[in-house]
């Protein structure tokens, strides 16, 4: 219930990061929780390293955020294909390959566990689940410069608040389209890295 008042009363590109600390390790309950509004989710009992990890990978996230939202139209210019290459470059203010790549990976990694519970939420026809998820993805796919994937997501956390079914179908077929393409541009520009 917090986080879903906290979450009301957050405006434009205002988000605080929430992390839930529980004891419920049932299947279902971490699904819960970013339908709450919950970035993510920890179980009990909990490691210190884990949880210090966690908030270190949150609040990194926030400050790339925030750089991408200053970098944003500026990189929309020069955009091309599925990722614009710059967008991250620019918001880490780094060109190292190396780097980049692991932060690519991270962003595959976590964004393929969000893809399939859009699915299964699309599945269940939870629409505010839905809309907390697309928040999610819109997040780190704008943070990585998949823009058409952002937009996207951004449609499905509108749909999802209002919803808007129609809309929602529309915006889970294009995620479900983008996201293999995102996922390729990566494995590609990962693959080069690796050659070199």
């Amino acid at each position: 219930d917090l986080a879903r008042a906290i979450r009301k009363t957050e405006k434009g590109d205002v988000h605080l990061p929430i992390l839930a600390i529980t004891a419920d390790a049932m299947r279902g309950a971490k699904d819960k929780c970013l339908a709450a509004g919950m970035d993510d989710y920890l179980t009990k009992p909990l490691q210190m390293d884990t949880l210090k990890e966690k908030l270190h990978e949150m609040l990194m996230q926030e400050e790339l955020e925030e750089a991408v939202s200053h970098t944003g139209s500026e990189s929309s210019d020069t955009a091309t294909g599925v990722i614009n290459p710059d967008t991250l470059k620019q918001a880490l203010n780094v060109d190292d390959a190396v780097m980049l790549k692991d932060f690519y990976i991270d962003y595959i990694n976590s964004s393929e566990e969000c893809v399939e519970s859009i699915r299964l939420a699309y599945q269940e026809h939870s629409s505010s689940e839905i809309g907390a998820l697309g928040h999610r993805l819109k997040s780190s796919s704008r943070m990585v410069g998949a823009e058409a994937l952002a937009n996207a997501c951004e449609s499905l956390q509108d749909a999802g608040e209002k919803d808007d079914w129609e809309t929602i179908d529309s915006s889970v077929n294009s995620i479900n389209l983008l996201f293999p393409q995102v996922k390729k541009w990566i494995h590609d520009f990962c693959e080069e890295q690796n050659k070199g």
